[in-house]
């Protein structure tokens, strides 16, 4: 009896140690489990990606763990990304309460072989924290697809020689005969050519079309706009998906390029479903090559390249030039717009020096490179010059050249010249500054005279043989002697007038505190503006103008500037003599006179 009381104390104890056990495993990460999965059923093909799925359990919600694996050789395995899934469970019976929580991470990886083999992949370590769980690798057949005898692909280039930054059209067809099109299910093409963008840069036209074409790229799928149309063949009709795109060498060199190809499924048996839709039960993949392309990208040449060169390939090549005035004195700022067109890639065109056509004996033209902006069907540049001299009659036409690869020469395209009315700089020149200086030179010699004036004029102050006593007399002091200051309303007038002083003397004093440079210069300015007032020709009007700008600082320069294009404009227009000013003009230049006198006064 006592051993059989021993043996159930002795089971005892060990059912509680196995519970302890089992909790303190769960809480190393003992239950914690991962395997590999894949998501299609063999036989798996080359060129054809394999999704692969590591699904990882019974780990903590976060940290979220991480998944290290090695790349196999000869073969692509990515990581294309991480669904975690959690879930709780409660459960009550008999009254008592269970709850459970699942968490469970599946890293999605594709798998892609190029050619026929037999590959390993994994193992995988999944790993959060210290916790690092292994799982088993896989070996996996991969098969060559069956080709396809009724379709086919074409990469179609243009036979012409190919030059760095020259525009190439391209187009990708797929051909399929009609009678096996309602048969395909899935399509999938891969085009080596556009992967390759270290070397090539390629632009889409933004085309509205109905149907999309499908192609797997390094950066995932991808849909292009593709035209259909029908097309006959060998006495066999096709169904022809046709994608067109803008290739541009970056760099000059021979390229030997992977064919394209399409994999697609093929339904062999169908059925109808409730909604009377055709859905295949069973389906075999076929897949269609191109052929590999080799081709050469030639530098553009340096022989006979013109000094209006700046890269541009491609032909009819058009540059338009405007300017935002025709009227101007000498030194005066003109915008100049050029914008370029044509067949060439104009978005990452430059612009060429101008000092050829424009030359700094007449011209004053920016510095360095300027910089242009793509406006969709070309490219706008911006440059300020100013004109020198009073005799240039135009901006001359300015060149802009190009390769023409198909010439297989440099083309140069002008612009047409822009007609200018340049006035001489004679109104407003250095003397016009010199007179401006003179109110502060002027102003201080008259100081200095008056300084020198003063201190001739002033008598000397001297205390010889004055009579310093104090006189206590009460009669002496309060007699009233009758001369001019003795009697009592000479002397109330003589308060008065002291007491007037008192309150003119700070007026007085702020009047001679004031700066004599800025009261030279608020006359001047007065002076102008009554002539701007007055004026009767646009010519007096733009030279009182521009007499008052040499004064003072303008504060609406491009008010300014419009007043005084205006006002030139009519000067130089037929009969510019006789025009007469427009009232909105001189109000505009009484406002632009008035802002300058506030900001002297």
């Amino acid at each position: 009896m006592e051993k059989a009381y021993n043996l159930k104390f002795f089971t005892i104890i060990l059912v509680l140690l196995l519970v302890i056990l089992l909790d303190v495993s769960s809480v190393h990460g003992w239950t914690q489990s991962a395997s590999l999965q894949t998501t299609q059923r063999p036989p798996y093909y080359s060129g054809v990606p394999l999704e692969l799925l590591v699904v990882a359990e019974g780990f903590d919600e976060t940290p979220q763990p991480k998944l290290e694996f090695e790349q196999p050789s000869n073969v692509s395995l990515e990581l294309v990304g991480v669904s975690p899934n959690v879930s709780s469970n409660i459960q009550i019976i008999n009254g008592r309460m269970t709850q459970s929580r699942s968490v469970v991470f599946k890293y999605h990886l594709r798998f892609l072989a190029k050619n026929v083999g037999n590959y390993q992949v994994g193992p995988f370590v999944v790993v959060q924290g210290n916790t690092r769980k292994r799982v088993a690798g896989a070996r996996i057949d991969v098969g060559k697809v069956p080709r396809a005898t009724n379709q086919n692909i074409k990469l179609i280039l243009p036979p012409s020689d190919l030059y760095v930054g020259q525009r190439i059209p391209i187009s990708l067809e797929w051909w399929v005969e009609s009678s096996g099109v309602e048969n395909l299910i899935n399509q999938q093409a891969q085009v080596p050519l556009f992967d390759r963008q270290d070397d090539f840069q390629f632009y889409d036209e933004d085309k509205q079309e109905d149907n999309t074409f499908s192609i797997l790229l390094n950066s995932g799928q991808q849909a292009f706009p593709a035209n259909v149309r029908s097309d006959q063949k060998q006495n066999k009709t096709y169904v022809v998906w046709k994608i067109d795109r803008i290739m541009v060498p970056l760099k000059p060199g021979e390229f030997d390029i992977e064919p394209a190809s399409v994999n697609v499924d093929e339904g062999l048996r169908w059925q109808r479903d409730l909604f009377g839709r055709r859905t295949a039960t069973q389906s075999r993949k076929l897949r269609v090559d191109g052929k590999h392309l080799k081709f050469t990208v030639l530098p553009v040449p340096m022989k006979g390249r013109p000094a209006s060169f700046a890269g541009a390939v491609g032909k009819g090549v058009v540059l338009e030039v405007s300017a935002d005035r025709s009227v101007v004195q000498v030194g005066d700022p003109i915008n100049v717009t050029l914008i370029l067109k044509g067949g060439a890639e104009v978005e990452s065109a430059s612009l060429p020096s101008v000092a050829d056509d424009l030359p700094d004996t007449d011209f004053r033209i920016p510095e360095g490179e300027i910089a242009g902006e793509y406006i969709g069907d070309g490219k706008r540049f911006e440059l300020v010059i100013r004109v020198l001299n009073d005799g240039i009659r135009e901006i001359p036409p300015i060149s802009y050249s190009w390769f023409d690869p198909n010439l297989k020469e440099f083309q140069t395209t002008r612009s047409r010249p822009i007609a200018l009315s340049v006035k001489a700089a004679q109104m407003v020149s250095a003397q016009d500054v010199v007179r401006a200086k003179e109110f502060e030179t002027a102003s201080e010699e008259k100081e200095l005279e008056t300084q020198q004036v003063t201190k001739e004029t002033r008598p000397a102050f001297t205390l010889n043989r004055a009579d310093l006593s104090i006189n206590k007399d009460i009669d002496l002091l309060t007699h009233s002697s009758g001369k001019f200051l003795g009697g009592w309303i000479q002397q109330g007038m003589c308060y008065t007038l002291a007491f007037m002083f008192l309150v003119m003397a700070p007026l007085i004093k702020r009047r001679a505190d004031v700066d004599p440079t800025v009261v030279g210069k608020s006359k001047e300015l007065q002076l102008q503006r009554e002539a701007i007032s007055t004026a009767a020709s646009p010519g007096d009007l733009s030279d009182a103008l521009r007499r008052m700008a040499v004064v003072a600082d303008v504060v609406s320069r491009k008010e300014y500037e419009s007043v005084l294009a205006e006002c030139d404009a009519l000067e130089y227009a037929p009969n510019g003599a006789n025009s007469k000013i427009d009232t909105n003009v001189r109000n505009r230049a009484l406002a632009l006179a008035d802002e300058m006198l506030e900001g002297i006064i």
